[in-house]
């Protein structure tokens, strides 16, 4: 089931397979969505292939207190991903458990925005990760750099270079590549390779295990006072 809310240039998705509950995220999000110029429309997720033509450029899949070992979770995200290749999703969740959250940073979503938070805070991570960034609640990213030690995530002997430090911490910030290339002043293409090299040595698959392998690190460069001023800087 899918049906339009708003008429703009560019669209965004909420997915929530129950009706109640995606009626009040729509009296939230309704107003950010005209703000931010998406067309919102809304769907039980049932059907996903069917909208795969449709220009979407952000996914809001609500799944109230299931993570992603759910079947059906990971079974929506496989779908919206495949379906609406390249725009970020953002999972909206009644739990704040490190083992849903680390999970989801694994699977390579791009927010974790637990129902506690206030709208307003909600709102604005949205708005982050329309601009390119990534979003997990602040207090998660210890707690989830802490699994990376227990599962002796470390540099495997290798080094990083000062400059992949320069990189971990925008990437720690939300940048983009652009945006760190045009900060160090070299090419975005280096940023890639480098990015690719640290994923290597840190034994991650994506740009939000960087950041968290990075705190967990023993020697690590980047203090939690420095994680916890990028964490606040999301919805600053």
């Amino acid at each position: 089931m899918s049906n339009p809310i708003n008429e703009y240039a560019r669209s965004a998705i909420l997915i929530d397979q129950l009706p109640f509950r995606r009626a009040g995220l729509l009296n939230i999000l309704g107003p950010w969505a005209q703000e931010e110029g998406f067309r919102l429309r809304q769907s039980d997720g049932a059907s996903l292939e069917g909208e795969a033509g449709e220009d979407v450029s952000l996914v809001l899949l609500s799944v109230g207190g299931d993570g992603l070992g759910n079947p059906h979770v990971a079974q929506v995200v496989s779908a919206a991903r495949a379906c609406f290749a390249g725009a970020p999703i953002a999972l909206f969740s009644d739990s704040s458990e490190g083992l849903h959250i680390r999970a989801a940073c694994e699977s390579g979503v791009d927010a974790y925005i637990p129902t506690y938070l206030e709208p307003t805070t909600a709102l604005k991570a949205l708005s982050f990760v329309v601009a390119g960034g990534k979003f997990f609640p602040p207090e998660s990213l210890f707690e989830a750099a802490s699994s990376f030690v227990e599962r002796g995530v470390q540099d495997g002997g290798m080094r990083l270079t000062q400059r992949q430090h320069d990189i971990i911490e925008g990437l720690q910030l939300g940048q983009s590549n652009k945006m760190i290339a045009r900060r160090l002043n070299i090419a975005e293409a280096t940023v890639k390779i480098h990015i690719r090299q640290i994923m290597r040595k840190l034994g991650v698959n994506n740009r939000t295990q960087i950041a968290l392998a990075a705190l967990a690190r023993r020697d690590a460069p980047l203090a939690a006072e420095a994680g916890e001023r990028a964490a606040s800087d999301q919805v600053a």
